[in-house]
């Protein structure tokens, strides 16, 4: 159960790294380094970013969230 939640925040994570790519935005590799960055980065994000993005920027990290919460866990 462990192994496949952490294979779901992975793909939640290269989800969330293809989608910002998109738009132009990188972050540092690594999924906390790249977590921490895109949370301290918020406030610029939603200036440059259209506003669905946003709010899918925001659905996203509340699933990996949950889903670090789940790993914790177990």
């Amino acid at each position: 159960m462990r192994s496949l939640l952490v294979k779901f925040r992975t793909m939640q994570v290269n989800q969330l790294r293809g989608l910002l790519y998109e738009f132009g935005v990188t972050f540092r590799a690594g999924r906390l380094t790249g977590l921490t960055e895109i949370r301290e980065r918020m406030a610029e994000l939603e200036d440059t970013l259209p506003g669905p993005i946003v709010l899918n920027l925001q659905d996203q990290l509340r699933r990996i969230n949950a889903f670090e919460d789940d790993i914790q866990q177990l």
